[in-house]
């Protein structure tokens, strides 16, 4: 049954190639619409714009777990191979809404402090369109 009303963030988890990563603790995605400016002597004085260009880029973090093909490594691996991967944002609820495409994995940042645990962020940029599924 899908989910209703307002949920916890923790349900929802990013797939990185088709599989969760690994004790990520948080996400973000965000899209753009570029606006484009119309104005011109015929606006009566106020800006007109349409929309342009659109794009989709986000962030996330985690712990660090070398022992998890899902964690650090795949992020890491994508580093050297400079290619694109699916990405997914997904409850694990039949029923809800999904979001998918395509992205460019743009930096990644491993941590290792001092008595304290190991973190691991990264970035990306879409390269296709972002699209909204339901899951089955």
């Amino acid at each position: 049954m899908a989910t209703t009303g307002p949920f916890l963030g923790t349900s929802m988890g990013i797939y990185f190639a088709g599989t969760l990563i690994a004790h990520s603790s948080d996400f973000s995605v965000t899209w753009n619409v570029a606006e484009v400016d119309i104005t011109s002597k015929d606006s009566s004085g106020h800006k007109n714009v349409i929309g342009g260009i659109r794009d989709w880029s986000g962030s996330g973090s985690g712990i660090t777990a070398l022992d998890s093909s899902a964690n650090w490594s795949a992020i890491f691996a994508n580093y050297g191979s400079r290619a694109t991967v699916n990405l997914k944002f997904s409850t694990n609820t039949s029923g809800d809404k999904y979001y998918h495409g395509t992205a460019l994995m743009t930096t990644g940042t491993l941590t290792a402090p001092l008595e304290d645990k190991s973190t691991f962020d990264f970035s990306f940029v879409g390269s296709t369109v972002l699209t909204e599924s339901t899951k089955t």
